[in-house]
């Protein structure tokens, strides 16, 4: 009965003493996370992407679209110039003349010696014409030149529309892989934050001689791959950032001040 109640006492001692060092090292990990810089670098510092809308309204001024509009007003210009095809078979000629008009004669016979005369006037001359040419083969396809260049429009706008449809779609896919590296990068800044703690603990022990060098290892490794998947969320995150900024002509990617 007494050596039940001494391993008992010792058993509820040894409980005691494991829930404080639990709890010292919980406080530990709790005091290095406040610490801890991550996620705090000055292109992430408050972070919040515009609406949808706003970047679509802001893609507009992309050179894509802006080379869809020339080519459709290009279209809508040939479009102009076929309707008008019919006044080149009519032409306009005009002419003036400003001078001085004048005729020299000479007469003689048998009897009359040779008499000479000279007989003039200023004169001022207009001359104004009209011509008509056709073409056979050009007027009847005068019409069908007209509707292939009205379709040569509505292709120009419907390329313009597909251009309009794939920056749109580029931009939703940037858009939701930025928001999902947003709260992947959170998430895996406090596991790196925690890894870290966890490897100074590790440390303080196995200079106090509680661990030995696996464990150490064990930790480094740990420590290493939350870093390599934070770094790597990040590159993520600002690569999608930097590409809607691109195609949206948009700030969203906070800038260091230079002094």
């Amino acid at each position: 009965m007494k050596k039940r109640i001494i391993i008992s006492l010792v058993v509820q001692l040894f409980l005691c003493g494991m829930t404080k060092t639990f709890a010292q090292k919980l406080d530990s990990i709790q005091s290095i996370t406040n610490d801890s810089v991550l996620f705090n670098e000055d292109e992430f510092k408050g972070l919040a992407l515009p609406p949808l809308e706003v970047l679509y309204q802001n893609a507009a001024k992309s050179p894509d679209i802006r080379l869809s509009d020339l080519r459709i007003k290009e279209q809508k210009l040939l479009l102009s110039k076929e309707k008008r095809a019919w006044s080149t078979y009519f032409s306009l000629g005009s002419g003036y003349f400003h001078g001085n008009m004048g005729m020299f004669s000479s007469y003689s016979d048998a009897t009359t010696p040779l008499m000479s005369q000279y007989s003039g006037q200023t004169t001022n001359n207009w001359q104004v014409g009209a011509s008509f040419n056709i073409s056979l083969e050009s007027f009847l396809d005068l019409r069908p030149r007209v509707k292939r260049q009205q379709v040569a429009v509505e292709i120009a706008e419907a390329q313009r529309d597909v251009v309009i449809d794939q920056l749109h779609t580029s931009i939703v896919e940037l858009y939701v892989l930025a928001k999902l590296q947003i709260s992947l990068l959170k998430l895996q800044a406090q596991a790196l934050i925690y890894a870290n703690a966890m490897f100074k603990m590790l440390e303080q022990d196995f200079l106090n001689g509680q661990k030995d060098q696996s464990d150490i290892s064990v930790g480094k490794s740990i420590q290493s791959k939350a870093q390599e998947s934070y770094e790597g969320s990040k590159s993520t995150l600002m690569n999608s950032l930097l590409r809607l900024e691109i195609l949206t002509k948009t700030s969203i990617v906070t800038r260091p001040t230079t002094k």
